[in-house]
């Protein structure tokens, strides 16, 4: 029985080994591209950023024009078309922080998953303790009959 116990031990190990290498195979490649990828969507984003600046301010620069026909003068009415051109900004601002923290408010505790490690945990713990008690009854897995272990 000791034999069986020490090769399956090293049957383990090697079996880790293997698994180990076959995992850093796959996944090295694989993070490599996934980096470039979100490197070139950061790049991206820059350029979407670039350009929703650019139209704000060609936004202010209408609305500067725009008020310009009141007969203001032509300095304040680009302070105008500026302050206007920001709260519009702040208001689509404060739209997207609401719609964000609405999907955060959603998020929820994985209940099943925790529940499932509960269950494994104490499955483990009850293995030890039967192992380490030989007077506990154990559970046969294929028929679910305890039986004594002196039997």
């Amino acid at each position: 029985m000791a034999d069986n116990v020490t090769r399956i031990k090293e049957q383990l190990g090697v079996f880790l080994d293997k698994e180990t290498e076959l995992a850093k195979a796959e996944l090295v490649p694989a993070a490599k591209k996934a980096g470039i990828g979100s490197g070139m969507f950061v790049v991206a984003l820059a350029f979407v950023l670039h350009a929703v600046w650019m139209f704000v301010i060609a936004l202010a620069a209408l609305l500067a024009w725009l008020i310009s026909l009141t007969g203001l003068s032509t300095a304040l009415s680009i302070v105008l078309g500026f302050l206007a051109a920001m709260l519009i900004s702040l208001i689509f601002a404060a739209v997207f922080a609401a719609l964000g923290w609405g999907s955060f408010k959603k998020v929820k505790a994985p209940k099943a998953t925790i529940a499932e490690f509960k269950a494994t945990v104490g499955a483990i713990t009850d293995g030890w303790a039967r192992r380490e008690d030989p007077s506990m009854p154990i559970k046969s897995p294929d028929l679910g009959i305890v039986r004594d272990r002196t039997a």
